[in-house]
């Protein structure tokens, strides 16, 4: 369930970040899978300005701009923040003319409704080997229509400001369903485990179940992601929350029901279901450890192209695909809600971050051919024992489909007749 949770917030946040991303800078940053629009903090006819010395001293200033260069330019290049000394010396905070050096990062990873921080990275050369930065804190405040509370403070050739606005607030915050989730992990676990055995273990006999599941599933998430994304916060009653859910389930029944009458779409979806794993796992092995950048795109570029292949091509090799849908994305629903309500496993992002940040790293070989591995052993044991009950499941139903396959074959063959010498 969280996979598709991943997926339907990866559609909708892109969208917005297709739609509206700036060439310069990313002003629809999205940072676990939180989106931010800074749009609203971009002056169009003048800067931000910081003064940052005494009075006694030559007048020094940091300007800034966001998605928009600063207008007050220094030494004919723009940038994002330029300090200025005096009148004759300025630096540029940010590299001049393109943003290569970008960070997105969670105030507070637990609260993404605390804001927002930017940190830019490569700009002029400072004293001791260093290049100057400039990092922006753009705390929430929904209150604040324009920029509050702006003030800096200088750590050597850094340079960070902080202000409160109400850019600082997600547009798109997912996190309102984790939390409604994990604060309900136990139901969640029952439900899960409950479909997740279906699918795994008789999800090719019980293919009207499956196609139910698989329609049922596949509405009722992104329902949930629009409503606690836009709708939900943390002064949204308990009860509010699970007219919600009520809601999202008498939609996705119905969409479950189609799924079940119209055979093709419930195939069709299963396709992707099963798609949607494949991505998962081409993305952990294969794109969070080489690409930093445009990750949300890579992995709905390759889900696409896999759910349309697989979509497609259920109709040829349907019981396999089937088999193979079921025990991966049901042997998925078990491992995830057991880890996440015994134990203390990080979130799906979190390992790929893991991935992205050391890489195949974490695997070695010593010289005796010993295996090392330096991720967490929950993640090691979350991953075998996902991969051990995918197998079972494959065997059980592979199993069943052989025997199956030997009763149609001995109806349609016809019986032996024998002929008596007259």
């Amino acid at each position: 369930m969280i996979s598709v949770l991943n997926l339907a917030i990866l559609l909708l946040a892109s969208l917005v970040a297709l739609t509206k991303a700036d060439i310069r800078m990313n002003c629809y940053p999205i940072v676990n899978w939180v989106v931010f629009d800074l749009n609203s903090l971009q002056k169009s006819d003048a800067d931000y300005e910081v003064p940052i010395t005494p009075a006694t001293e030559p007048p020094s200033e940091i300007v800034w701009n966001i998605c928009g260069y600063a207008k007050k330019v220094c030494n004919a290049k723009d940038s994002f923040a330029n300090l200025f000394v005096g009148d004759n010396q300025c630096f540029h905070l940010t590299s001049p003319n393109t943003v290569l050096n970008v960070t997105y990062n969670l105030i507070d990873e637990n609260q993404p409704e605390s804001g927002l921080t930017i940190t830019f990275d490569s700009g002029d050369d400072a004293q001791l080997d260093e290049k100057y930065s400039f990092t922006l804190n753009i705390n929430c405040d929904a209150n604040a229509e324009s920029v509050q509370n702006m003030k800096y403070q200088q750590i050597g050739s850094k340079y960070i400001v902080d202000i409160s606005t109400r850019a600082g607030c997600p547009k798109v915050n997912p996190s309102q369903i984790s939390k409604f989730l994990q604060e309900n992990k136990w139901i969640l676990l029952v439900l899960c485990v409950a479909l997740g055995s279906i699918l795994t273990f008789v999800g090719f006999r019980l293919s009207k179940t499956t196609f139910f599941i698989f329609g049922f599933c596949i509405t009722m998430i992104p329902i949930l992601v629009i409503f606690f994304s836009f709708l939900i916060t943390d002064k949204t009653s308990d009860g509010a929350k699970w007219g919600v859910i009520a809601f999202a389930a008498v939609i996705s029944a119905l969409c479950g029901y189609i799924s079940v009458r119209l055979e093709r779409v419930g195939f069709f979806l299963i396709g992707f279901g099963l798609a949607f794993v494949v991505t998962n796992i081409i993305f952990l092995a294969v794109i969070a450890p080489n690409v930093e950048n445009n990750q949300t795109l890579i992995f709905m570029g390759i889900w696409l192209v896999i759910g349309l292949i697989t979509g497609l091509s259920m109709a040829k090799f349907k019981d396999y695909v089937l088999i193979l849908a079921t025990s991966l994305f049901g042997s998925y629903l078990i491992t995830r809600s057991s880890f996440t309500a015994f134990t203390d496993l990080p979130a799906d992002l979190e390992i790929a971050k893991m991935i992205r940040l050391d890489g195949f790293k974490n695997v070695s070989v010593d010289h005796s051919c010993n295996l090392h591995l330096k991720f967490p052993g929950i993640v090691i044991a979350y991953l075998v024992v996902w991969l051990v009950i995918a197998l079972i499941g494959l065997y059980i139903q592979f199993t069943k489909k052989r025997e199956l396959d030997k009763k149609k074959e001995a109806l349609l063959t016809p019986p032996a007749v024998a002929y008596y010498k007259i």
